[in-house]
């Protein structure tokens, strides 16, 4: 998957391997290095959010052709970890795959536990899995943003913005060592639209590549557009 991914034009691939796979090369360091000079960097650390997406879509998928709930959970079951494997079991890919069978075991078997508990267990399962993970910058933005998430739960986009800005600002001082003026007002732009949009990018650029390859070309020059907007910000 990272090898198809990988032969998508700079921009696409990047975004992609950041997005689906949670992996990032040296290649997208202008990216990272952009995003940081708005503060918006914990932009990247929330992928996996294609994993609630996507199985949003399994289950309605599921609903539309009467399948019942309690066979399609336990076929989610099943298959998400194959699926963490096949994807490469980034960060947080493996975050998102994690919170959502953990969500599932609990509706099978009838427990109920908040939605902490649950990033708690995810998160302690990781630590034996990858010892070092909260020592990296992904790792830390990555769970701290899903655990700021928790309690911005149905608060206007503008309060999720700046609560996610002011909780990730400490990070970004000390791993770019600065602050933009326009960060709060960049947030509160590219919060609602950057991940709908960037995943719709490269969803149509994957698709692309097997059935229209100038859609591929079309993709990468919008999200290129898009860098060069945020660049001039910056």
């Amino acid at each position: 998957c990272a090898l198809r991914l990988a032969q998508l034009p700079p921009t696409l691939s990047f975004h992609a391997q950041a997005l689906l796979l949670g992996i990032r090369d040296q290649q997208g360091t202008q990216y990272q290095e952009t995003l940081g000079r708005l503060g918006v960097i914990h932009l990247l650390s929330l992928s996996g959010l294609h994993v609630f997406y996507l199985l949003s879509l399994v289950r309605a998928g599921a609903t539309y052709c009467r399948i019942p709930r309690e066979i399609m959970n336990r076929l989610l079951l099943v298959s998400l970890p194959f699926y963490a494997v096949f994807t490469g079991n980034g960060t947080s890919v493996s975050r998102a795959i994690g919170l959502m069978m953990v969500q599932l075991l609990c509706e099978e078997c009838h427990w109920r536990q908040s939605r902490l508990d649950s990033w708690s267990q995810v998160l302690g399962l990781n630590l034996l899995w990858q010892p070092y993970l909260l020592q990296s910058m992904g790792g830390q933005l990555s769970y701290l943003m899903a655990f700021a998430l928790i309690y911005l739960q149905g608060q206007s986009n503008f309060k999720v913005c700046y609560w996610l800005n002011l909780i990730s600002l400490p990070l970004g001082l000390r791993y770019t060592y600065r602050w933009h003026l326009l960060t709060i007002l960049v947030n509160g732009a590219m919060v609602p639209i950057y991940l709908p949009v960037v995943l719709s990018l490269v969803g149509l650029a994957i698709v692309g590549q097997f059935v229209c390859p100038p859609l591929v070309d079309s993709c990468d020059w919008v999200l290129r557009s898009l860098y060069q907007l945020l660049d001039w910000l910056a």
